[in-house]
């Protein structure tokens, strides 16, 4: 039943995923706080198994698997309304579905759903959208990543606080070779990052110890700025970030 109420009024109005309340929260975060323990608990397992029957869809009612099957339904519907704004294949410019790049790129993605995500396709971390785009670059761009997530969404009790800083690092530990691969725009992950407004503490640092100095030390094509010039551009510009990369290529000091 409420699947396909949800899915009927997203088939008509996909941009209600993301629609936020006056709290401002997305109708995923509220679903997720509904499964909050479902979701953790399978994010603390070991075990494969939950992962193997979500993504062969299977009908197996179990306890806890399938009620991570009515959300992880319901959830994948938000979020290919919101990113692909459709909610069925095909999609819009022959796009293929690609869960974990639509969580870390759609507005108000809980962190829980994007590591969910992660769990159940690990293999989407390895592949580049049709703009070029892995999982890295798609969070690295996204600013509504660019603080710890809304303190609003209820956790359930033992459970540390997740922040984004987290979820790329999550991102970048099991892929790290993305760091290093440019899109089809010529942008690295640490050049969009920067961009929009991440600082330091809160994934720059990492992005550029994973970055190899060639590309620290290049103009971004696309802007023909070199990084601490992105790092100083913007409202959310980090003086911490840009001390840290001048220092690490000193000679540049003459374009400050």
């Amino acid at each position: 039943g409420h699947f396909y109420l949800i899915s009927s009024i997203l088939a008509v109005f996909p941009h209600q995923a993301n629609a936020k309340n006056k709290d401002g929260i997305t109708a995923l975060s509220i679903l997720s706080q509904i499964y909050i323990k479902n979701i953790q608990m399978s994010l603390s397992n070991d075990s494969n198994e939950s992962f193997s029957l979500l993504r062969l869809k299977c009908n197996r009612k179990r306890s806890g698997t399938h009620q991570l099957r009515c959300f992880w339904g319901r959830a994948c519907t938000m979020i290919n309304a919101s990113y692909y704004k459709s909610i069925v294949e095909p999609f819009p410019n022959k796009r293929v579905w690609r869960v974990v790049h639509a969580s870390v790129a759609m507005v108000g993605c809980p962190i829980d759903v994007a590591l969910l995500a992660i769990k159940i396709h690990p293999e989407q971390l390895c592949q580049q959208d049709e703009d070029g785009n892995f999982p890295l670059h798609l969070i690295a761009s996204n600013d509504e990543w660019n603080d710890a997530f809304d303190p609003s969404y209820v956790r359930s009790e033992n459970v540390g606080d997740i922040t984004t800083s987290t979820l790329l690092d999550k991102i970048l530990d099991l892929y790290p070779s993305a760091a290093n691969i440019s899109n089809k725009n010529g942008e690295s992950p640490l050049a969009l990052a920067l961009r929009s407004g991440k600082t330091w503490e809160k994934g720059i640092k990492r992005l550029f110890d994973a970055t190899s100095p060639s590309k620290v030390n290049t103009r971004d094509p696309s802007d023909g700025l070199y990084p601490f010039m992105q790092a100083a551009v913007g409202k959310n510009s980090c003086i911490t970030s840009i001390y840290s990369l001048l220092r690490h290529r000193p000679e540049l000091q003459i374009y400050a």
